[in-house]
């Protein structure tokens, strides 16, 4: 935050002008003289000067605070901090933990890599690890510019390769896989209609969670017989890109199944606002995996941890701590093989517009870009993607 100006002031017992420069009263001579005036003007003009000139020694504690404070404006969408600005956040813990008094200028690739070796450490997936690393990385490159430490600091980060499969202690995630029909059949009875609902959109048009849960009949072209749904907002927006969703029949009649008459209304709003609200995306989430849950008959001692654990009156609390942290594992390894999420969803569309039209189908209709997007074949696209839901959507 920017320092106020200090201002022009008259000292009575003197009868001189003065100015207070970091607790120091400067005097100006006669009040209201040009003299004054000037002397006034030329003190303002360097401790202004000195305000803007890149602060000595910054630590890395002190980047975090600074870059977090740009963070939280630079990732900003919809009135509200992204998900991405969380993670950042996250990932600079793990620079204060390792290094949160040192110089900035001596952050050399040996901290980089401790840092890295404590997110390993703390389960981090390989991916995962690599993305935080990233993002220090980024703050780095931010202080550069911003002249808050010597380039060499950013140079010798990016001399860390990331960790590559195989070759690092840090687990890779299993690939994501399209859900098992019988799964999703299996939750209809346990979720409320416009969970159902966002579930066959998905499956209609491969479109992303956060672009089913934010479908409104104000952002639909129902005019050809394919219709096509532009999100307000949705991933690639800050790259300057629009998002297309071509609509076929069995995503036009879920829709259907499910709009008012009211045009700004989420078609899969909440059930107690009556549409006014849209779910959140991990609210979507949650209602899945509940949903699952009941569909497989989760045991109520994994799916109640917390109270099951209170009722063992007779078990000491070193116990119940014990029993509480098994149970969490388990139930933790039961939703791994029942749950599924519904980013899963869009593999499960991909994988049949890839088996049936082709990879750059797929490609087309889930919004992908590929290394010769240009505006020349926006229009191609939008065709491709129009014959995939004829048939499939």
């Amino acid at each position: 935050m920017a320092k106020r100006i200090p201002g022009y002031r008259h000292h009575k017992p003197t009868g001189q002008a003065v100015v207070t420069l970091d607790g120091k009263d400067c005097y100006l001579g006669k009040h209201g003289s040009p003299k004054s005036h000037k002397k006034y003007a030329a003190l303002l003009s360097e401790w202004q000067a000195k305000q803007t000139a890149a602060p000595v020694n910054v630590t890395v504690r002190q980047l975090t605070v600074l870059y977090r404070r740009h963070a939280e404006k630079h990732y900003f969408k919809n009135g509200k901090p992204t998900s991405e600005f969380g993670l950042v956040v996250y990932s600079l813990k793990y620079m204060n933990r390792v290094a949160k008094d040192l110089p900035l200028a001596e952050f050399s690739p040996r901290y980089l890599k401790l840092a890295r070796e404590l997110m390993i450490k703390a389960g981090m997936t390989r991916g995962t690890v690599n993305k935080f690393t990233q993002r220090i990385r980024r703050s780095i490159k931010w202080a550069v510019g911003e002249e808050l430490c010597p380039a060499s600091v950013l140079v010798g980060l990016q001399a860390v390769p990331d960790l590559v499969r195989g070759r690092s202690t840090a687990p890779d995630l299993p690939p994501v896989k399209p859900v098992p029909e019988a799964f999703i059949k299996a939750i209809r009875k346990h979720v409320h209609p416009p969970v159902w609902g966002m579930i066959q959109f998905q499956l209609a048009t491969g479109a992303r969670p956060g672009e089913a849960i934010s479908v409104r009949a104000c952002d639909l072209d129902t005019s050809g017989e394919i219709w096509i749904y532009m999100p307000e907002s949705h991933k690639t927006q800050h790259h300057g890109k629009a998002r297309v969703i071509c609509i076929g029949p069995a995503g036009q009649t879920v829709l259907q199944e499910h709009m008012t008459t009211d045009l700004q209304a989420y078609v899969f709003g909440t059930v107690k606002s009556g549409g006014k609200k849209p779910y959140r995306r991990d609210s979507y989430t949650n209602a899945i995996v509940r949903g699952c849950e009941l569909a497989f008959d989760m045991p109520d001692e994994l799916r109640y941890v917390s109270r099951h654990v209170a009722r063992q009156k007779s078990l000491t609390n070193e116990e119940r701590e014990a029993l509480r942290v098994k149970l969490l594992k388990e139930a933790a390894k039961w939703r791994a093989e029942h749950c599924w999420s519904p980013n899963q969803l869009r593999h499960n569309f991909a994988t049949r517009a890839r088996r049936e039209f082709g990879i750059e189908a797929a490609r087309v209709t889930l919004g992908h870009s590929s290394a010769v997007t240009s505006e020349i074949y926006a229009e191609r696209d939008l065709d491709a993607a129009r014959a995939v839901v004829a048939k499939i959507g």
